[in-house]
């Protein structure tokens, strides 16, 4: 019985020196801003533009970044990737190595971006507002 008593009260200084810890670094462990990422047409007839969207100003580094376009395969259309046009230097977005893949009557292309700076001098993501970063022409229309 009163090994259990000990565990308990053992139990109940973890706690309580967890609950401490969290609640003085709660500062340091404010939210991040996110990114949201969303393909638009352009104005531009036969081109789609990439969009990052931060939900605060971000002049954080943007390491990484990974994302893939579906379509119909029964649309014809084909992204043009030789054509492609990146806009921000500190956000370089590249096809992935793979290529146009198609599945289960959907075509895929994924691209990525590995980044070493911070877009906040290039081209800053402030928030609210759209930083379009790349644009894809279409072919098969």
């Amino acid at each position: 019985m009163s090994l259990f008593k000990t565990a308990s009260v053992h139990h109940a200084f973890q706690a309580f020196g967890l609950a401490a810890v969290l609640l003085l670094s709660a500062p340091a462990l404010q939210a991040q801003p996110t990114v949201d990422i969303a393909l638009y047409p352009s104005a531009t007839d036969g081109v789609v533009e990439v969009r990052l969207r931060a939900n605060g100003d971000f002049n954080q580094l943007l390491s990484n970044l990974v994302f893939t376009i579906s379509w119909p395969a029964s649309s014809g259309v084909t992204l043009n990737d030789a054509q492609l046009t990146s806009l921000c230097s500190a956000i370089p977005i590249v096809p992935n190595g793979d290529g146009m893949q198609q599945a289960g009557g959907m075509r895929y292309q994924t691209y990525f971006m590995l980044g070493f700076q911070s877009p906040s001098t290039a081209c800053p993501l402030v928030s609210g507002q759209e930083l379009t970063v790349m644009r894809i022409p279409l072919a098969g229309l």
